[in-house]
């Protein structure tokens, strides 16, 4: 993925001796934030990352064409190659399998239209991945120059494809910006509180999703966990040689640790044991289905010594295949979303 990241770098004109992935990150979430600023200047606030993710269609001269059953992608093919529109012919090849959208450059398009037309399978199962999907289409055009704009025709690609790592990486963190997420920072941050947050900004966004994303763009530290009964890599290659079975033991099998908290020397990496005192483990054990307490980092261990002492708030709940779980640093501030009542949701009504 380096060597692609290097020429887009070089295709977007990045200066040179910067890391190329995180040049052509900044530079696509700086280009996003021009058009935040420009929308706002003449239109007004934009409260949404969905508001942000149609008005960057909008600016990249893209129009998504959702569909959600086969008679709508049949409606939508022949629509298409009625207009003369002959790269929607193979539509359904396109979207088969685990492909998710498709971007398609109009041959005939309206003079100052949209050039673009990003479609975005939303059938069956592929629904919960809607906002992101876009965001994805989007993250394609981002980083496409004006001559490649000429020829340019979306097919699908293998997710270990360079480019299609890379656009990932553009999606969630352009998709998630941090100029929007951080206006509705204030107060003290918790899981219940992202899911809020997801109502307000990205309802069409998968929960899990928008948790990661909005993790990473949170302005102050925080830590994203999924802990599980695991074993370690060398536990496996073991168990695999000897009849002798390695007892799993709880472990972070997810981490992603946030920019700020990355900041303050926060190192958690994936494997590392869940501390027996933690709430994470009364969780785990089904004695509560969700709790939080305040805890001390020093309680982790890695490499066969503590991590340095802070005091941090756990959050932990249940999710599907163990522990969902969120570390707040204390500090003076730590902000939450400001709640908005009209759109609070039940605790009966989380996405699973």
């Amino acid at each position: 993925m380096r060597l692609y990241a290097s020429r887009v770098a070089a295709d977007l004109r990045l200066p040179l001796g910067i890391d190329p992935i995180d040049g052509v990150l900044a530079a696509c979430e700086e280009r996003v934030a021009r058009m935040l600023r420009e929308f706002e200047e003449g239109v007004g606030r934009c409260q949404t990352l969905s508001l942000l993710c149609d008005l960057v269609a909008s600016k990249l001269r893209a129009q998504f064409e959702v569909i959600r059953t086969d008679a709508d992608l049949t409606a939508l093919r022949l629509r298409y190659l009625q207009k003369g529109e002959t790269g929607f012919a193979r539509l359904e090849a396109d979207l088969a399998g685990d492909s998710f959208g498709v971007t398609i450059r109009l041959l005939q398009p309206e003079p100052w239209g949209m050039q673009f037309v990003s479609v975005i399978d939303c059938r069956g199962e592929k629904r919960h991945r809607e906002f992101y999907t876009k965001w994805h289409e989007l993250a394609h055009l981002l980083i496409l120059t004006d001559q490649l704009r000429l020829v340019f025709r979306r097919t699908h690609e293998e997710r270990s494809n360079p480019e299609e790592q890379l656009v990932d990486l553009i999606a969630g963190r352009c998709g998630f910006h941090r100029e929007v997420v951080s206006r509705e920072a204030s107060g003290q941050l918790d899981l219940r509180g992202l899911d809020l947050l997801r109502s307000q900004l990205c309802p069409d966004a998968s929960r899990q999703a928008a948790t990661i994303g909005l993790v990473n763009a949170w302005p102050t530290p925080c830590v994203l966990l999924h802990t599980a009964f695991a074993l370690k890599a060398e536990e496996k290659r073991d168990a695999a040689k000897s009849a002798e079975a390695s007892v799993p033991k709880l472990r972070a099998t997810h981490v992603l640790v946030n920019e700020a908290a990355r900041s303050l020397g926060i190192a958690l990496f994936r494997n590392i044991r869940v501390p027996p005192q933690s709430v994470i483990s009364r969780v785990s054990e089904g004695d509560v289905e969700e709790a939080s307490d305040v805890e001390n980092l020093a309680w982790w261990e890695a490499a066969g010594k503590h991590l340095d002492p802070m005091p941090i708030r756990v959050h932990a709940r249940r999710t599907y295949g163990g522990v969902e779980v969120l570390l707040v640093p204390i500090l003076p501030t730590s902000p939450m979303p400001r709640q908005r009542a009209s759109k609070q949701r039940s605790r009966g009504g989380r996405e699973q």
